[in-house]
């Protein structure tokens, strides 16, 4: 009879638990999505296609042009076209998709960013 309390009282308290997990962790996810969601460009999501093995590619990831890009607020989906989804039409990667249009070959950060709408960074040697 006690064994079968302590079961019952264990299994209670597991779907207590589950319960609990199921309600607060995609409450806190979907805020922390929230909090950064300001862009300071126009635009405020794009998608990046690539492969492992392109050099332009791996040029693009090196330099750091999606993390600045991020850094401004654009959200980046970064889709591997060898593996997908692939959901627009191109022949070559590096591929930008920007605002539904679709820009093939490497772009530089100053390029990627005017192709966003951010706004033109001032220059400190202004007279």
């Amino acid at each position: 009879m006690k064994i079968k309390k302590h079961f019952i009282v264990c299994i209670a308290l597991m779907a207590l638990a589950v319960a609990g997990a199921v309600y607060f962790f995609p409450a806190k996810r979907e805020a922390n999505n929230n909090q950064n969601t300001s862009s300071v460009c126009q635009i405020e999501k794009m998608t990046f296609y690539y492969l492992e093995t392109c050099e332009w590619c791996n040029k693009v990831k090196a330099e750091g042009t999606l993390e600045k890009i991020e850094g401004l607020g654009v959200k980046i989906n970064k889709i591997n076209a060898a593996v997908g989804p692939v959901r627009h039409k191109f022949q070559s990667v590096p591929t930008f998709v920007i605002n539904g249009k679709v820009y093939e070959g490497y772009k530089t950060f100053e390029e990627i960013k005017g192709l966003l709408g951010c706004p033109a960074q001032e220059s400190g040697n202004n007279p």
